[in-house]
């Protein structure tokens, strides 16, 4: 094997070993559900659409900011015994917070780095932000929307 040929390789080895470094959009999204973070913002902004803004009412289903561990199947159990009226009837404030607990991973991930991008990570972690609290506030009024739709 000529020098050149080893060189070659060695530089193909050193290039596959910085890929597999830098992480995938697969890997974070992974990393998003295996750390329990989806878990966590999924009954964090559940929260956050459980409230009222205008009124000032912070209202959490779950108080997972005083160490509680996020509870999604439980949240869930809790929105239908409070909102589906029939099987088939559900209350609109019900309807809101099942778009959100249903609410595709890639979607929920995507909107969880881009409110720490724009809010701050910590700040996006805290209960009763206020910018944050806007941002549920526009999405409840879509989803309200749609559904007059």
């Amino acid at each position: 094997m000529s020098k050149k040929t080893k060189k070659s390789k060695r530089k193909l080895a050193r290039g596959a070993n910085l890929q597999r470094l830098v992480p995938t959009a697969f890997d974070k999204l992974k990393a998003f559900v295996d750390s329990g973070e989806r878990d966590f913002w999924i009954v964090h902004g559940t929260n956050y659409l459980h409230s009222e803004l205008p009124e000032g009412l912070w209202s959490p289903l779950q108080d997972i900011y005083a160490g509680q561990e996020p509870d999604v199947e439980g949240l869930i159990k809790e929105v239908k015994a409070r909102y589906q009226k029939t099987e088939e009837e559900w209350d609109p404030r019900g309807i809101i917070l099942c778009s959100w607990i249903f609410q595709n991973t890639k979607k929920l991930f995507e909107l969880y780095q881009s409110s720490s991008k724009l809010i701050g990570h910590e700040e996006v972690l805290k209960p009763e932000n206020e910018d944050l609290w806007e941002m549920f506030e526009t999405l409840k009024d879509q989803v309200l929307a749609t559904m007059a739709d």
